[in-house]
């Protein structure tokens, strides 16, 4: 895709947006403003070819976005069940109930359903 007004294909556009020191999340929402904003002068084979870049890159983002959700789930639920276990495990030993919180950072109440 060429955008007339400029003089750079889409490629050029993409690749000079690719070097700015700002967050890849950032880059291809300014990549999309300009495509969006450059569509008024494409052909429809030029449209086309945007908007099959567009849908790779939305389905691209969702993959992406998913993933690292899941991937920090995963670990706040592994690191809660972590210090649940060390909880567990001071209150078995008799540390009482306020330094045990202390040390976690739950509270009390939960430490005590713990046992």
């Amino acid at each position: 895709m060429t955008d007339r007004k400029m003089g750079i294909t889409y490629k050029e556009f993409k690749e000079a947006v690719d070097t700015i020191d700002v967050s890849d999340k950032i880059k291809r929402y300014f990549i999309d403003l300009i495509c969006k904003a450059a569509l008024t002068s494409l052909t429809e084979k030029e449209r086309q070819e945007y908007r099959d870049h567009y849908f790779a890159v939305t389905y691209d983002d969702i993959i992406e976005s998913a993933r690292e959700e899941g991937l920090e789930e995963g670990m706040e639920k592994g690191k809660a069940e972590g210090i649940r276990q060390v909880a567990k495990s001071l209150l078995s030993q008799g540390v009482s109930l306020e330094s045990i919180s202390k040390a976690t950072g739950l509270s009390q109440n939960e430490i005590s359903k713990l046992s």
